[in-house]
């Protein structure tokens, strides 16, 4: 099945428009950035698929290009060409990449999965729980130009419609199968807003029931969180709501699910929620290894992209996580159950020079990046948005990261060391405070204006937003312009907004305020 340029068109207008104008992503890039004075191409259909590109094909493809290092010339850029079209790969386990050019450290060939553009190549792999790529000990490898999916949804959503009370779950049959348990005893069905650990979801039209995204393999990664839709259809992540974890279901029937939570998660009736849980397996899953470049590449349905074991030198530039346009006629709360990349993991050893440029995420089902003991990371020209967890997680054992022209919004930038030597840093002189700052109501939400004149070393504004009575939550960091329109403010509630400028070596201003009840 060929994949057409209109399916980009489709893809993007699933996320909101202001949020896609701070990033510099372009979905039709297809340079991929690569030394091609030395350059070998195998077509993958054409010589090694019989016209179709499929798991065989491109082992073979990659079994070729380890021959031609081997017997011919080690410093050849060996490109795997992938035609246009929506290419199946069935099966499981992931294209393995083992050892690839590890007795060749010293040569400079690198092997490239290049595929037309991201609108006009998918690899569509059909098992969901099967990872794509996975390479262990490999270096110098490029993957560009092309769009990474699965077969289906991978997350869903509904509304609270009730509570079961008095239920209970029967024993656990066999602790090596999560979710076994049944309905033992179904109470009774209550819409009188107590609440109680059995919340009854009907899900929205279109969407996967709880037992298609339900992994009973893997006892971590299920949650559910509070999501909401505006007025203009956009979906936002509501303000600071705690991730509520989840472990059984049951079929209540006519689109009705029972999920059996940990805690009673205090949802109201007519509350909507987005309901993950680990399933499908990553893109891409490399440890250890040196030189690994992800470009001009959208995700779909699948994202997290791990490296593990020390993996030096990983570029991402011209990615994007998105969700799908439309699920029953609405925008999903979240594009996928996971996270985006991923690097590192405590005490595994540091990995350093990661950059991320250009980069998109809207509704990931964990932080969109994380970084653990890295050094040297930099991120630039990129937005992060409405992410289940964090916008940006910087573990403690991190050391001189520097994220410029950034805008992630919904989701903070979540240092756990608050005393990072930046990497950007220059001085420490803090720009002016902004001025002139008022509120509007909105059709969607609330309207930000103020008036600035910037530092030549300007990099953006951070705005946070309080509740009447609760807390400080920051709603978005790295917002360019001189206005700003807050999509998750709702009306009749009393809103303290704070903006401060910040510069490039992250020196923060006072803060302007404004209160409004739009």
């Amino acid at each position: 099945m060929m994949a057409s340029a209109a399916v980009s068109v489709l893809l993007l207008s699933a996320q909101p428009a202001a949020a896609m104008l701070e990033s510099d992503f372009d979905p039709y890039r297809t340079s991929c950035t690569y030394d091609t004075s030395n350059v070998v191409t195998y077509n993958i259909a054409d010589d090694f698929g019989s016209g179709n590109v499929n798991r065989s094909a491109i082992i073979s493809a990659i079994n070729a290009a380890e021959d031609y290092w081997d017997t011919t010339d080690p410093d050849a850029n060996i490109v795997l060409e992938i035609d246009a079209g929506t290419w199946d790969i069935a099966g499981s386990p992931a294209i393995r990449l083992i050892g690839l050019n590890s007795t060749r450290q010293n040569d400079d060939g690198w092997l490239i999965f290049k595929g037309q553009s991201m609108a006009l190549t998918t690899l569509n792999f059909t098992d969901i729980e099967a990872r794509g790529f996975f390479g262990r000990n490999a270096y110098r490898v490029h993957f560009c130009n092309f769009h990474i999916t699965r077969d289906q949804e991978t997350v869903s959503q509904g509304e609270i419609v009730g509570y079961l009370q008095g239920a209970s779950w029967s024993a656990d049959p066999d602790p090596d199968v999560y979710g076994d348990e049944t309905l033992d005893n179904p109470g009774t069905f209550d819409t009188s807003g107590t609440t109680s650990e059995f919340p009854v979801v009907e899900l929205h039209s279109g969407f996967p029931t709880i037992a298609d995204i339900y992994n009973d393999d893997f006892g971590q990664g299920r949650y559910t969180k509070r999501w909401r839709y505006n007025a203009n259809g956009e979906p936002y992540r509501v303000q600071d709501d705690q991730q509520a974890p989840w472990e059984q279901y049951a079929d209540y029937g006519s689109g009705r699910w029972v999920l059996g939570m940990y805690n009673d998660p205090g949802y109201e009736i007519g509350d909507t929620i987005a309901i993950k849980s680990k399933l499908a397996g990553e893109p891409f899953f490399f440890n250890q290894g040196d030189s690994i470049t992800v470009e001009n590449i959208r995700v779909t349905r699948a994202s997290r992209m791990l490296f593990r074991g020390g993996v030096d030198n990983i570029t991402f530039r011209n990615v994007s996580i998105e969700r799908q346009a439309s699920v029953g006629g609405r925008i999903p709360f979240l594009s996928t159950a996971e996270g985006g990349p991923q690097m590192g993991q405590p005490d595994e050893g540091p990995l350093t020079n990661i950059v991320v440029e250009d980069m998109q995420a809207f509704g990931t089902g964990d932080d969109p990046l994380a970084a653990f003991d890295v050094t040297g990371l930099f991120v630039t020209s990129s937005t992060f948005s409405d992410s289940f967890a964090r916008g940006i997680l910087l573990d403690d054992t991190s050391t001189t990261p520097c994220i410029t022209d950034t805008l992630v919004e919904r989701a903070p930038i979540a240092p756990e060391n608050p005393s990072y030597a930046w990497g950007c840093q220059s001085d420490s002189t803090p720009p002016s405070a902004v001025t002139f700052l008022t509120a509007s109501a909105a059709t969607a939400g609330v309207d930000l204006s103020w008036t600035d004149t910037p530092p030549m070393d300007f990099d953006g504004y951070v705005i946070t937003r309080t509740e009447a009575g609760g807390s400080p939550y920051e709603i978005a960091n790295g917002v360019s312009g001189t206005s700003y329109t807050d999509i998750s403010a709702e009306a009749g509630v009393q809103y303290t907004y704070e903006i401060e400028a910040f510069d490039t070596s992250r020196n923060r201003s006072s803060a302007a305020s404004v209160t409004i009840t739009p």
